[in-house]
């Protein structure tokens, strides 16, 4: 990630990227100021919701989470999901990943790999996903 942002510094997708490994090499404030500094918001309130609840500060988290929604609902179903499931919250996590399916999002084409989505994985949602994604099991 750090050789893909040489390239392109001002990649919002590299920096997302370059964060989402920060957070689940445990280092959360690292994750944190590098979501602060993307300019897409659309990202940087993605990576800082997740950060902010790795770090404890469950309201910033929740306020990122709610902007996201209110703002990008129709084309963050996804990463929307990816929060939920991030923060523990299943049932929301599998509530936006439905309406992700049904809005066609080009996130899910990572569905099975992402592992922002770790937690889901012992759900069985998770595997009727899976099928209804017509992914292999």
């Amino acid at each position: 990630m750090r050789h893909a942002l040489a390239l392109q510094p001002a990649s919002p997708y590299n920096k997302s990227n370059l964060a989402y490994l920060q957070l689940l090499d445990g280092k959360a404030q690292e994750a944190l100021a590098t979501g602060q500094d993307i300019s897409d918001e659309f990202f940087r309130l993605n990576v800082v919701a997740m950060a902010q609840h790795t770090l404890g500060h469950a309201k910033d988290s929740q306020q990122a989470l709610e902007k996201l929604i209110s703002t990008y609902s129709e084309g963050a179903a996804y990463q929307i999901a990816e929060v939920y499931a991030w923060r523990g919250e299943k049932d929301k996590a599998f509530e936006w990943l439905e309406r992700a399916h049904r809005q066609t999002d080009g996130g899910l084409e990572v569905f099975k790999v992402d592992p922002m989505l770790a937690s889901l994985h012992s759900d069985p949602r998770f595997t009727a996903m899976l099928r209804k994604l017509n992914f292999p099991p």
